[in-house]
């Protein structure tokens, strides 16, 4: 985002200084870049990168180091009322059939 275009092999050396992706084969970079090609998010022309102003949405639309959390809204079945919101970690901890309260009733 720094530097506006900036060629593959300089865009290889600054993500595989980062350890997460210090053994990043260039292959797989080189597949990375395609489909971000392919989606429209950057632009690749002749071995260099640039912004569109679909990096830019992209962007800011993932920067957050906070993972998104589902949320599953409760529906009563008979009234089809919203009945509650249950997030993502409360759900995963429920086993198959199992009853919980919501709003002070099962």
């Amino acid at each position: 985002m720094d530097f506006g275009s900036v060629t593959a092999e300089k865009a290889f050396g600054i993500v595989t200084r980062a350890w997460p992706f210090a053994s990043l084969a260039h292959e797989d970079f080189d597949s990375v870049l395609l489909q971000l090609a392919l989606w429209r998010i950057i632009s690749l022309k002749e071995g260099v990168i640039s912004k569109r102003l679909r990096t830019l949405l992209y962007y800011y639309e993932n920067l957050s180091t906070i993972p998104d959390e589902k949320r599953f809204f409760v529906i009563d079945a008979a009234t089809r009322k919203h009945v509650a919101v249950l997030h993502e970690e409360f759900v995963s901890s429920l086993s198959p059939g199992g009853t919980f309260i919501a709003r002070g009733r099962p």
